[in-house]
């Protein structure tokens, strides 16, 4: 007798942990993720973080620029300082603003203030400063105390002289240049901007309003605008006057610099200074003109000093107006908000494709690597895109898909615990965990049309020994029986599915449906396999209970294959794991069948069996050669359409059936 294999639900093993996240909570963790996150950068929580990053790719990025520099600096170091006074006398800056136009400078600025004349040489000096268009002097703002310094008295014309003001951010580090500040006095311009004002004259390239901004400037090809109070990363940026990010495309030792000494003594280059801007100013410790920028400011925080800042400043101006450097440019804020949404859908797409936890890490490397590889690139073309805030976000929405995926499998794992009423081996529990997503949808079982075998085994004569031993006894004898019962279904993958005060029901086959023949054969031989096993015990644990006075024990066992719907049934309060169906009955009623006719209860010699087994036509039908088996004839069975055949499983044939199941020589069916 055969059966029909379900066809409208064919479930089979899945790869553990490739279940999805569901899209509505998918899109709801990711807008999470990307929210929080931008919160938080607007807060400016992130700000270190995305300084980090920035000053990282401006390292990295330092010495693209491989043109030569528009600027140089002339230092006046503690060995050019011996022997002088503080401040430098007139004499000797105008001894090396001279020297430094006779090697051809294009433009001399002095990065040292000089509001009042140091004597001796300041007649020389004056003279220099009135006369020299190319010569621009310095003088600095006031500060938050009211103290600033005036310019050379000398120097007449607006447009000769430049502050020396260079904008600090929050963590004391200079990635600003400011270029115009207003005064009483009007517009002013800084240093950097003067002299490569003037240097860019010669080529006809003016400062002009910008055709794409009203509060712009271009200068020839560099369309320049003022930073704003979010530039970039920046938070509540004090964006006063007109201030640009420094590209510190150029390294340290790419700027040309002569000591004041060599220069003095024509001891250089010729070409060092020639067609340059050059910058004239202390590099003595002694004067605090220490800066900590981003290009220098590695590990050791390496200071840098003032008169290399203008010097940057203004390469970095003439690039850009000649047209080998573009502007560095920050993303209006809905496209970085974009940004961080996509880092974050990124992380939840590439959690979705991995169905592994080493999967996952290798994805998530790869994920965040891509995006720091962008957007490094983006910056090498002059774009900063906020690459902390989008690793973050991508970060975050990993973290939150996986931490749901840990929560429902631990959700699962629970679910799976109490699936059943009892133990399941630790075979069953390997495979329910590996199709698990068969099994559950969600946290709860999914209720299942499926063919399995079902085992009932029951303790006989318990009611009239339970009026005969103590409680204690009679609890010791039971427990002592149904262990021995249940760990047998255990050894052979089986489902302890409920004990029945004195007995247990085992299943076969469950919750996993079986998709071919050869499954559910194999659960019908695991069945008569565990109905032996039962036998044996039971003859073991008759010897040991004869030495506790205890009753001698026999049992009945029913064995019948067919199908069930399988489910969690039972109160809110209280659910259980069951099996319903017909084939559960007829087992039910196979075991308890003849149970006081001696033809059946008896072997054929007449004596009583310890432990009668018998199965069903069906059970029969799918199990191997080999097994001693005894036909009893056609039975009714209250439930049954018709009078079944039944089948006396002989414990006997243990030794042999196994014997034989291990070496595949099957001779046939002993009946």
């Amino acid at each position: 007798m055969g059966f029909t294999l379900p066809t409208s639900r064919e479930i089979g093993p899945v790869t553990p942990g490739n279940e999805g996240v569901p899209l509505n909570l998918l899109f709801f963790l990711v807008v999470l993720a990307a929210g929080l996150i931008q919160t938080a950068r607007m807060l400016g929580l992130l700000q270190f973080l995305e300084f980090a990053a920035y000053d990282q790719f401006l390292r990295m990025r330092a010495g693209t620029i491989t043109t030569p520099s528009y600027a140089a600096v002339v230092t006046i170091d503690d060995e050019d300082l011996k022997g002088l006074t503080w401040p430098v006398p007139d004499g000797t800056l105008n001894d090396i603003v001279a020297r430094a136009l006779e090697f051809r400078a294009k433009v001399v600025g002095l990065d040292i203030y000089r509001p009042t004349p140091q004597p001796p040489g300041s007649d020389a000096l004056d003279q220099t400063l009135k006369t020299r268009p190319d010569v621009v002097g310095i003088f600095r703002f006031p500060s938050e105390s009211g103290v600033g310094v005036a310019p050379p008295p000398a120097i007449a014309s607006p447009h000769r002289i430049g502050f020396s003001d260079i904008p600090l951010d929050h963590d004391g580090l200079v990635r600003r240049a400011l270029l115009y500040q207003n005064n009483e006095q009007g517009t002013r311009t800084s240093l950097a901007l003067q002299t490569a004002r003037i240097w860019l004259s010669e080529r006809k390239i003016a400062p002009g309003r910008s055709p794409t901004s009203p509060t712009g400037v271009q200068i020839g090809a560099a369309d320049l605008h003022p930073l704003g109070s979010a530039y970039g990363s920046y938070v509540g940026l004090d964006a006063s006057g007109f201030q640009i990010a420094y590209d510190f495309r150029r390294r340290p030792d790419q700027i040309p610099v002569v000591r004041a000494r060599d220069l003095l003594s024509g001891v250089i280059k010729p070409d060092a200074l020639d067609g340059r801007i050059v910058f004239v100013g202390v590099t003595s410790q002694e004067v605090k003109d220490l800066f900590i920028a981003p290009q220098d400011g590695s590990k050791d925080r390496k200071s840098t000093y003032g008169v290399f800042l203008h010097a940057y400043a203004a390469d970095q101006i003439v690039r850009q107006a000649v047209g080998q450097s573009s502007v560095m440019a920050d993303l209006p804020a809905p496209v970085e908000t974009i940004l961080i949404l996509l880092g974050a859908t990124l992380a939840a797409v590439v959690l979705q494709l991995g169905n592994r936890a080493q999967v996952h890490a290798v994805l998530g490397l790869l994920g965040a690597a891509l995006i720091a590889v962008a957007a490094y690139v983006a910056f090498v073309w002059d774009w900063w895109i906020p690459v902390a805030p989008v690793m973050l976000s991508y970060l975050l929405s990993s973290t939150l898909v996986m931490g749901y995926r840990g929560v429902v499998d631990r959700r699962r794992r629970v679910a799976l615990a109490g699936l059943l009423t009892n133990q399941v081996s630790a075979a069953v529990a390997q495979q329910l965990w590996q199709n698990r997503h068969a099994i559950l949808k969600g946290t709860k079982p999914i209720p299942t049309r499926l063919t399995a075998t079902v085992l009932f085994v029951d303790l006989a004569d318990s009611t009239t020994v339970a009026d005969e031993l103590p409680p204690d006894q009679l609890v010791d004898w039971v427990s002592r029986f149904l262990a021995e019962m249940a760990d047998a279904v255990l050894v052979h993958d089986g489902v302890v599915e409920k004990f029945t005060g004195d007995g247990l029901m085992a299943v076969f086959g469950v919750p996993i449906p079986r998709t071919d023949e050869a499954a559910i054969a194999d659960d019908v031989r695991r069945a008569c396999e565990t109905a032996l096993d039962m036998s044996h015990r039971l003859a073991r644990l008759n010897e040991e209970t004869a030495r506790g006075h205890l009753p001698y024990t026999t049992c009945r066992i029913g064995i019948h294959t067919g199908r069930l719907s399988a489910g969690n049934v039972g109160s809110r309060t209280r659910m259980q794991y069951s099996v319903i169906g017909q084939a559960a009955n007829l087992a039910a009623r196979l075991e308890a069948y003849g149970k006081d006719e001696p033809d059946i209860a008896n072997d054929r010699f007449g004596n009583r069996i310890d432990c009668r087994i018998l199965i069903s036509e069906t059970s029969r039908s799918h199990l191997p050669d080999g097994y001693c088996l005894e036909e009893i004839g056609a039975i009714e069975l209250r439930g049954a359409q018709s009078a079944m055949k039944a089948f006396r499983l002989n414990a006997k044939a243990v030794s042999a059936a196994r014997a034989d199941n291990e070496t595949g020589d099957l001779s046939g069916k002993q009946i």
